[in-house]
């Protein structure tokens, strides 16, 4: 009997580890967290329009880890009154939730 439960064993634990973790989660690609982090350069565009704010970008994104993608974004604008252009750069973080939801974090605005 223990002769045929070897075999069997080492099958199911050479399965078990064949698949990594990571490959059993979700991973969140950098296209949709870019995608993710441009809507969200827009609303802060819109909420900028009083202050002038004319077009938004994003220069770029990167991965921290499987879950988590990092971009920010830039936010150009007008000021007629003091005839002044000025650049707003945030950071932001994008997480893929277990759930397969977004949580998006943001850093600190740096305006020039």
């Amino acid at each position: 009997m223990t002769r045929r439960l070897v075999p069997l064993i080492a099958l199911v634990a050479l399965a078990t580890t064949a698949v990594p973790a990571s490959a059993q989660a979700p991973l969140l690609s950098i296209s949709d967290a870019k995608a993710l982090a441009a809507k969200k350069a827009e609303k802060v565009k819109n909420d900028l329009k009083s202050e002038g704010a004319r077009r938004a970008k994003i220069p770029g994104c990167w991965r921290n880890n499987e879950r988590q993608v990092s971009c920010y974004f830039s936010v150009y604008g007008y000021d007629a009154e003091q005839d002044y252009k000025w650049e707003c750069m945030l950071r932001v973080v994008v997480k893929l939730k277990r759930s397969g939801h977004y949580k998006v974090k943001y850093g600190h605005a740096v305006c020039g």
